[in-house]
Protein backbone atom coordinates (compact mmCIF):
# COMPACT_ATOMS: atom_id res chain seq x y z
CA UNK A 1 0.00 0.00 0.00
CA UNK A 2 2.91 2.38 1.15
CA UNK A 3 4.55 1.95 -2.91
CA UNK A 4 1.03 2.33 -4.38
CA UNK A 5 0.96 6.00 -2.32
CA UNK A 6 4.02 6.64 -3.18
CA UNK A 7 3.32 6.39 -6.88
CA UNK A 8 0.63 8.60 -6.05
CA UNK A 9 2.37 11.44 -4.83
CA UNK A 10 5.10 11.37 -7.43
CA UNK A 11 2.22 11.44 -10.27
CA UNK A 12 0.81 14.34 -8.39
CA UNK A 13 4.15 16.33 -7.90
CA UNK A 14 4.77 15.51 -11.53
CA UNK A 15 1.53 17.05 -12.32
CA UNK A 16 2.34 20.03 -10.16
CA UNK A 17 5.57 21.11 -11.45
CA UNK A 18 4.59 20.47 -15.27
CA UNK A 19 1.46 22.11 -15.05
CA UNK A 20 3.31 25.19 -13.49
CA UNK A 21 5.36 25.62 -16.25
CA UNK A 22 2.78 25.88 -18.61
CA UNK A 23 2.49 29.59 -18.47
CA UNK A 24 6.23 30.27 -18.92
CA UNK A 25 5.63 27.87 -22.25
CA UNK A 26 2.29 29.94 -23.27
CA UNK A 27 4.26 33.27 -22.22
CA UNK A 28 7.21 32.17 -24.24
CA UNK A 29 4.87 31.26 -27.17
CA UNK A 30 2.88 34.37 -26.93
CA UNK A 31 5.54 36.70 -26.20
CA UNK A 32 7.49 36.25 -29.02
CA UNK A 33 4.12 36.57 -31.54
CA UNK A 34 3.56 39.66 -29.95
CA UNK A 35 7.21 41.31 -29.84
CA UNK A 36 7.23 40.33 -33.46
CA UNK A 37 4.50 42.44 -34.14
CA UNK A 38 5.44 45.20 -32.46
CA UNK A 39 6.62 48.02 -35.11
CA UNK A 40 10.01 48.58 -35.67
CA UNK A 41 10.64 45.26 -33.45
CA UNK A 42 14.54 44.14 -33.66
CA UNK A 43 15.70 41.05 -32.73
CA UNK A 44 17.06 42.33 -29.62
CA UNK A 45 13.66 44.04 -28.30
CA UNK A 46 12.15 40.55 -28.65
CA UNK A 47 15.03 38.45 -26.85
CA UNK A 48 14.38 40.91 -24.19
CA UNK A 49 10.75 40.78 -24.29
CA UNK A 50 10.78 36.86 -24.19
CA UNK A 51 13.08 36.92 -21.39
CA UNK A 52 10.77 39.54 -19.28
CA UNK A 53 8.11 37.25 -19.88
CA UNK A 54 9.37 34.08 -18.93
CA UNK A 55 10.87 35.08 -15.82
CA UNK A 56 7.49 37.06 -14.80
CA UNK A 57 5.79 33.73 -15.55
CA UNK A 58 8.02 31.50 -13.25
CA UNK A 59 6.90 33.79 -10.56
CA UNK A 60 3.57 34.34 -11.03
CA UNK A 61 3.38 30.79 -11.91
CA UNK A 62 4.97 29.42 -9.18
CA UNK A 63 3.06 31.85 -6.55
CA UNK A 64 -0.56 30.90 -7.94
CA UNK A 65 0.32 26.79 -7.60
CA UNK A 66 1.47 26.90 -4.64
CA UNK A 67 -0.87 29.26 -3.06
CA UNK A 68 -4.28 28.57 -4.98
CA UNK A 69 -3.44 25.21 -7.11
CA UNK A 70 -2.42 23.28 -4.62
CA UNK A 71 -4.96 24.01 -1.73
CA UNK A 72 -7.29 23.56 -4.34
CA UNK A 73 -6.35 20.34 -5.18
CA UNK A 74 -6.59 19.33 -1.70
CA UNK A 75 -10.13 20.75 -1.59
CA UNK A 76 -10.79 19.36 -4.28
CA UNK A 77 -9.76 15.83 -3.00
CA UNK A 78 -11.88 16.38 -0.22
CA UNK A 79 -15.00 17.22 -1.85
CA UNK A 80 -14.16 14.35 -4.79
CA UNK A 81 -14.55 16.84 -7.67
CA UNK A 82 -12.73 14.72 -9.90
CA UNK A 83 -13.60 15.64 -13.17
CA UNK A 84 -11.75 17.55 -15.94
CA UNK A 85 -14.23 20.13 -16.81
CA UNK A 86 -13.95 21.23 -13.02
CA UNK A 87 -9.90 21.93 -12.71
CA UNK A 88 -10.21 23.02 -16.11
CA UNK A 89 -12.96 25.69 -14.53
CA UNK A 90 -11.27 26.62 -11.72
CA UNK A 91 -7.92 27.31 -13.36
CA UNK A 92 -10.22 29.37 -15.55
CA UNK A 93 -11.71 31.74 -12.82
CA UNK A 94 -8.05 31.95 -11.07
CA UNK A 95 -6.12 33.18 -14.01
CA UNK A 96 -8.79 35.68 -14.99
CA UNK A 97 -8.64 36.75 -11.06
CA UNK A 98 -4.48 36.87 -11.75
CA UNK A 99 -5.04 38.48 -15.11
CA UNK A 100 -7.16 41.09 -14.08
CA UNK A 101 -4.77 41.61 -10.54
CA UNK A 102 -2.15 41.99 -12.93
CA UNK A 103 -3.65 44.29 -15.41
CA UNK A 104 -6.01 46.82 -13.24
CA UNK A 105 -3.74 48.06 -10.90
CA UNK A 106 -1.75 50.21 -13.54
CA UNK A 107 -4.18 50.73 -16.26
CA UNK A 108 -3.61 51.29 -19.55
CA UNK A 109 -2.05 54.93 -20.37
CA UNK A 110 -1.19 54.70 -24.12
CA UNK A 111 -1.52 52.18 -27.12
CA UNK A 112 2.08 50.33 -26.19
CA UNK A 113 0.60 49.43 -22.36
CA UNK A 114 -3.16 48.98 -24.00
CA UNK A 115 -1.13 46.02 -26.18
CA UNK A 116 0.83 44.60 -23.34
CA UNK A 117 -2.10 44.47 -21.17
CA UNK A 118 -4.01 42.40 -24.18
CA UNK A 119 -0.91 40.51 -24.42
CA UNK A 120 -0.73 39.54 -20.50
CA UNK A 121 -4.45 39.01 -20.60
CA UNK A 122 -4.31 36.38 -22.78
CA UNK A 123 -1.27 34.83 -21.38
CA UNK A 124 -3.78 34.23 -18.20
CA UNK A 125 -6.43 33.01 -19.77
CA UNK A 126 -4.78 30.40 -21.64
CA UNK A 127 -2.21 29.73 -18.69
CA UNK A 128 -4.93 28.63 -15.89
CA UNK A 129 -7.01 26.29 -17.95
CA UNK A 130 -4.02 24.40 -19.54
CA UNK A 131 -1.89 24.48 -16.25
CA UNK A 132 -5.00 22.42 -14.94
CA UNK A 133 -5.57 20.19 -17.62
CA UNK A 134 -2.03 19.17 -17.50
CA UNK A 135 -2.20 18.59 -14.07
CA UNK A 136 -5.14 16.73 -14.31
CA UNK A 137 -3.60 14.37 -16.91
CA UNK A 138 -0.66 13.48 -15.11
CA UNK A 139 -2.23 13.34 -11.60
CA UNK A 140 -5.46 11.75 -13.03
CA UNK A 141 -7.33 11.77 -9.52
CA UNK A 142 -10.35 10.27 -11.54
CA UNK A 143 -8.38 6.86 -11.75
CA UNK A 144 -6.95 7.21 -8.62
CA UNK A 145 -10.47 7.49 -6.71
CA UNK A 146 -11.41 4.34 -8.50
CA UNK A 147 -7.99 2.77 -8.16
CA UNK A 148 -7.11 1.78 -11.66
CA UNK A 149 -4.32 4.04 -11.97
CA UNK A 150 -1.87 1.96 -13.45
CA UNK A 151 1.40 1.56 -11.08
CA UNK A 152 4.78 0.43 -12.41
CA UNK A 153 6.56 -2.85 -11.18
Amino acid sequence: MLHKWGIYMEKILRGILLGALMPVGVAFAFTIIWSSLQVGATSSFVLIAVVLAVVMAIMVSAIATLVLGVPTYLLFERLRIRSPTAYVAWGAVISVALGVLLVYPTGPANAAQKSLSILVLLVALVSGPAASFVFWKIARPDLRAKNKLKVRP
